[in-house]
């Protein structure tokens, strides 16, 4: 039976979700032919991890020049919306050159190749790993070692990747928005759109007065509640909000229209503002 050591593990992180693959890495047709003949594995391993695999015995390693090239690949069509992707042209040919181990940003890392085509339309950049010999030799688990790391015999089939973090961890950061609501009354005549109030329970989002918006598309009886700065896009919900009518100052009194306001979903609704996202609530 053939024990399977891991060579080197890549993880791909997302700042603004837990909840799914943004993208994939599969070998390129190249890499996948190299790593045959040179009697090595590429899998993944677990939500958002992968790893390469070399046979314990047997198994002598790469040579001078050889390249394992992976492609990265777009899982969704929401991707752009979350991601920071400034100055990304989809249709050049980018790439990632990885040497020793460590986190990247994959924005700051990125940089364009001469390259004709993609192997895909979804296709959004390279991963190029150069191994050294030396390399190879620092990954490589000697077998008395394993046993006398863990006597109880479970280190033989453990691999490196069951004991340590990944080698190479890639991180995709969160794009920012300003959050507008619209609040669209039903009843033109129905008088507490001024009177709207916007809060985060947790006090981490701050928004503006209402403004209404005569010139909308939603009719003539449309407010618009603005954040104050630019908030991280999430996948899921983070923020609290509350939606109520002030009916009067003081003492304070609040009627209460919504205790769980959706929070903007990027990519959902189109949104005049630069910057902007948008989510639309009918009352």
């Amino acid at each position: 039976m053939i024990e399977w050591v891991s060579l080197g593990g890549i993880g791909v992180r997302y700042e603004y979700t837990n909840a799914g693959e943004m993208v994939e890495l599969m070998p390129l047709p190249c890499t996948a032919e190299l790593m045959r003949l040179r009697g090595g594995l590429f899998r993944k391993q677990s939500h958002g991890m992968w790893e390469w695999l070399a046979p314990r015995e047997g198994f002598h390693g790469l040579m001078d020049g050889d390249e394992l090239i992976l492609s990265m690949r777009l899982c969704r069509p929401d991707f752009f919306p979350y991601t920071v992707c400034d100055g990304y042209a989809p249709r050049k040919v980018y790439r990632i050159d990885v040497e020793g181990s460590g986190e990247l940003d994959v924005m700051s890392s990125l940089r364009p190749v001469d390259e004709k085509a993609k192997q895909c339309t979804n296709e959004f950049c390279r991963i190029v790993w150069s191994p050294r010999k030396q390399w190879y030799e620092e990954k490589k688990i000697p077998l008395d070692q394993d046993a006398a790391e863990y006597p109880a015999g479970n280190g033989k089939q453990a691999s490196r990747m069951d004991r340590e973090s990944c080698d190479v961890t890639m991180r995709f950061r969160a794009c920012s928005y300003i959050w507008e609501y619209f609040f669209i009354f039903r009843h033109q005549d129905d008088g507490c759109g001024p009177r709207l109030l916007l809060e985060d329970t947790s006090q981490r989002v701050l928004f503006g007065s209402p403004e209404v918006q005569k010139e909308s598309i939603f009719g003539q009886n449309a407010w618009r509640i603005a954040s104050l700065e630019s908030v991280k896009a999430f996948e899921q919900d983070e923020y609290p909000l509350i939606l109520s009518e002030v009916i009067q100052s003081v003492p304070p009194q609040k009627r209460i229209f919504d205790r769980h306001l959706p929070n903007p979903q990027a990519g959902r609704y189109s949104s005049d503002s630069v910057g902007g996202v948008r989510q639309i609530c009918y009352m």
